[in-house]
């Protein structure tokens, strides 16, 4: 039954917990509903224009304003900081005076960069569509995800011989640092590079490292009209879905094409 429901959502109550917390009464909830879902549609809509792909947005609802809380990836060559600090300026600004008039309240959005594509599923999804659109051969597509993908497992394997050997994590010293000079706060997980430092209500804060990925991608692969669906896969290292007790990131995005729709899911195993 595992492979038939959303991973976060079997997640839930257990190891996870709701990213997006308001408060409304039971005649108004379907209102905000309707709006955060939205809300979500479109900071990924105007995000992906500007070649950036979001990946966590956490809302917070108070009663005087509004706390938005989303990381992105940039796909341009420009150094990260400088483009973050650019984006501020003109996009963001205009982002939070639309979204202040659209909730009626004061709206804070705090946005943080990362630099890997491999830090959550969204980035890699989005990636996809993009090279999609810019009609790159699906093959060469997947070569280069499963290319990049390898490296950073090997790596892993190479960096846990070493804390295993010293006793030391010089990842973990390198990612306090990095998230010090950042001031990252009201955050579920913390994303980088090939680990995650999350918070578990039952074990406290704990440090799990990536083990797996595994994309599939579904549609008429081959450019026909009329042929039969076929699947694509990737899959490096292990990714259970039975498991409850270790963190599974999970994405899904439908992309429309002139020979139909194509389904796309990532998942990312961390143990």
């Amino acid at each position: 039954m595992s492979h038939k429901i959303h991973p976060n959502n079997y997640r839930l109550g257990y190891l996870l917990e709701w990213k997006n917390k308001w408060y409304t009464y039971s005649y108004n909830y379907s209102n905000f509903l309707l709006k955060n879902l939205k809300l979500y549609e479109y900071i990924n809509r105007i995000l992906y224009k500007q070649s950036l792909f979001l990946g966590d947005l956490i809302l917070k609802d108070y009663r005087t304003k509004l706390l938005v809380n989303l990381t992105y990836y940039s796909h341009s060559d420009l150094h990260s900081t400088n483009l973050s600090l650019g984006v501020k300026d003109t996009f963001w600004y205009s982002v939070s005076q639309l979204l202040q008039f659209y909730f009626k309240k004061f709206v804070q959005i705090n946005h943080y960069c990362h630099s890997s594509l491999l830090q959550h599923p969204n980035f890699i999804v989005n990636w996809i569509c993009l090279m999609m659109e810019k009609e790159v051969d699906l093959k060469i597509i997947l070569n280069q995800l499963k290319s990049s993908i390898k490296k950073i497992y090997e790596n892993e394997k190479i960096d846990e011989k070493r804390e295993i050997s010293t006793g030391f994590s010089s990842r973990c010293t390198h990612y306090s640092i990095y998230y010090r000079e950042n001031n990252e706060r009201d955050f579920s997980n913390y994303y980088y590079c090939d680990c995650i430092t999350s918070y578990d209500r039952f074990f406290g804060t704990k440090t799990v490292f990536l083990k797996g990925v595994k994309i599939l991608i579904n549609g008429r692969l081959l450019g026909l009209k009329n042929q039969i669906t076929t699947s694509e896969t990737i899959e490096i290292g292990t990714v259970p879905l039975q498991t409850k007790e270790y963190t599974l990131l999970f994405a899904i995005k439908d992309f429309v094409t002139k020979y139909g729709v194509y389904g796309i899911k990532v998942w990312m195993f961390y143990k």
